[in-house]
């Protein structure tokens, strides 16, 4: 039998106590218990481990202790070994995702989407960061986890010569997350003026638009009229939700339309829409 770390699971460890955080579950504490212990158990149970090493890291009372708490789930050897090229490709069902970035604030919140993406729905992941997206986000932080940031279109990547074209043909699913007023209007009208817009023009692959900015602004008529020109024009409109506005911490219709789901989980229904035709 082999275990795995729960990864909802945040443990907390202070003197001889360790406490255990998991969505709608009370606190569950261990204490008296080795701290140091279960610190290491939890870096290595990332990746399936047997319940003879855990045994020997902290015991077999607290293995159970962790097992019932939910701390740690137990599987089978089939189901905790590696997955094959096939299981990989069934859990990342998306080829190559192409991730657009733009200065809605929002944007702020995409970094730690995107590495849930990245591991759970495209084998490979290339963001487009508009000049907007570059007052937020870095292009940096995605090169460190080995994604692939592309901001200038004239930039050669490899033997990649014309970025747009390249990204537009080999994108299976591409997706604005934020899209600001600015992006969709480019959008809306064709305008080619960035990587982003260049890109999108040029494929023929889905694209999603996950609109978000304050209220007043996505119910002004030039936001309403570009809005239902892209959805005429085939792009799959996200609809915003009612939440907190990023940019002034207000109440309102118009953050990002992801609401409880994330953008993985709508992706995935995207997806699933695209592959099932009409």
């Amino acid at each position: 039998m082999l275990y795995v770390r729960n990864p909802a699971v945040v443990g907390i460890a202070r003197r001889d106590a360790y406490h255990v955080i998991q969505p709608r579950h009370p606190v569950f504490t261990l204490r008296p218990t080795d701290v140091d212990a279960i610190s290491r158990l939890m870096a290595i149970a990332c990746q399936p481990i047997s319940a003879a090493t855990i045994d020997d890291i902290c015991g077999r009372a607290t293995r159970a202790d962790l097992e019932n708490a939910g701390v740690l789930l137990r599987s089978d050897a089939a189901e905790a070994s590696p997955s094959s090229a096939a299981g990989a490709t069934a859990d990342r069902p998306c080829q190559h995702l192409v991730l657009g970035l733009t200065g809605a604030i929002a944007t702020a919140q995409v970094a730690p989407y995107t590495l849930d993406l990245f591991r759970k729905f495209a084998q490979r992941i290339d963001v487009i960061l508009t000049s907007g997206a570059r007052r937020i986000v870095r292009p940096q932080f995605f090169n460190f986890v080995g994604i692939t940031a592309w901001t200038d279109p004239f930039e050669a990547h490899g033997r990649c010569a014309v970025p747009h074209i390249h990204l537009a043909e080999t994108a299976t699913l591409i997706a604005v997350v934020p899209a600001s007023a600015g992006t969709l209007h480019r959008l809306a009208t064709g305008a080619c003026s960035d990587l982003l817009s260049l890109t999108i023009t040029a494929t023929r692959a889905p694209v999603v638009l996950f609109p978000a900015m304050n209220a007043a602004m996505w119910d002004s008529p030039p936001v309403r009229r570009n809005i239902s020109q892209l959805r005429q024009d085939g792009f799959f409109v996200v609809e915003p939700t009612i939440g907190i506005e990023v940019a002034n911490a207000t109440p309102g219709y118009g953050s990002m339309g992801v609401g409880p789901l994330g953008p993985l989980s709508v992706l995935r229904e995207v997806l699933a829409l695209v592959n099932t035709g009409p």
